[in-house]
C-alpha cells in the first residue's frame, strides 16, 4: 500500500512525499528478501519498488512538473543507484526462471533507463554498450506471439527513449504499440500515450495528436492539477521540437 500510495503521489508531482513512501516500502520489502534471498515473489516486489522510486528521480530530472526540479545531477545519481539495484534483482530472477518474458523485458527496459541516466551525467562508450544490450533483449522479446501488453509497452518505450537517439527505432515501436493498444481495446491511456509518442518520433504527427486526444478522452475530468499522464498527453498535442530527455 505504501508503494501504491507513492505511485499516486508521484503521478501528481508530489515527489518528496512519494519518495518517503517508497523508502518505507523498500525497507519493509528488503526484510523479506533478507529472510529468503531466493524468494522470487519477495525479489519481484522489491524490484518493482526500486523501479518506481527511480522513476520519481527520473521524472524530476526531466521536469515533467515544472517548479519541483532540485539538483538534477544528484537526482540522476539517485536514479542510477536504484536502477542498478533493480538490474541486479532482475538478473537474479532470470537466473531462477530464464524464460520469464516479463522479467526479460523489464531487464531490457531497465538497461535502457540506466544508459539514459549515464548518458545524461557523462556520455561515454559504456553507456552506449548498456543501451545496445538493453535493445537486444527487447528486440528478442518483441516477436513472441503471446507477449502481453505490459511487455509490448516496455519494448516500445525502450525503442523510443534509448540514448543516444541514433539507436532509436520508432517504426518498430509503432508496430509494438499498435499491437498493445489493440490488445487493450484501446482503453488504456498509458498504452495510447506510448503509441502517440511512437507515432510522433516516426514522423506521423497527425496520428500522434489523434491518439493523444483519444487517450485524454479516457481520463477522468480534470478537477485539480493535471496528472503526469495528462501532462504528457497534452505535450503530444503540441509537441516540443525535440523529445523530452535528461
Amino acid at each position: 500500500m505504501l508503494r501504491k500510495y507513492g505511485l499516486a503521489l508521484k503521478d501528481t508531482g508530489d515527489y518528496e512525499e512519494a519518495l518517503q513512501n517508497f523508502e518505507q516500502a523498500r525497507t519493509m520489502l528488503q526484510r523479506f528478501v533478507d529472510l529468503d534471498p531466493h524468494d522470487a515473489r519477495a525479489l519481484n516486489d522489491l524490484e518493482a519498488g526500486l523501479e518506481n522510486e527511480a522513476e520519481c528521480y527520473e521524472d524530476r530530472v526531466q521536469g515533467i512538473f515544472p517548479g519541483v526540479t532540485k539538483n538534477r545531477n544528484a537526482d540522476a545519481r539517485s536514479a542510477l543507484r536504484l536502477l542498478t539495484d533493480s538490474r541486479r534483482i532482475l538478473e537474479r530472477l532470470l537466473d531462477q526462471e530464464p524464460g520469464n518474458t516479463l522479467w526479460r523485458a523489464s531487464l531490457g527496459a531497465t538497461l535502457i533507463r540506466i544508459s539514459a541516466v549515464q548518458y545524461a551525467v557523462q556520455p561515454d562508450r559504456s553507456s552506449t554498450e548498456v543501451a545496445q544490450k538493453g535493445l537486444a533483449i527487447l528486440k528478442d522479446v518483441r516477436p513472441q506471439e503471446n507477449a502481453p501488453g505490459t511487455v509490448l509497452d516496455l519494448v516500445a518505450t525502450g525503442l523510443i527513449t534509448v540514448e543516444p537517439a541514433r539507436l532509436r527505432e520508432p517504426e518498430l515501436a509503432v508496430q509494438c504499440a499498435e499491437k498493445m493498444a489493440a490488445l487493450s481495446q484501446r482503453q488504456k491511456p498509458g498504452f495510447l500515450l506510448t503509441l502517440a509518442q511512437s507515432y510522433r518520433l516516426a514522423g506521423e504527427t497527425e496520428k500522434a495528436r489523434a491518439t493523444a486526444r483519444e487517450a485524454l478522452a479516457l481520463l477522468p475530468a480534470l478537477s485539480t492539477s493535471p496528472s503526469r499522464i495528462r501532462k504528457l498527453l497534452d505535450a503530444e498535442l503540441f509537441p516540443p521540437r525535440e523529445p523530452m530527455h535528461y
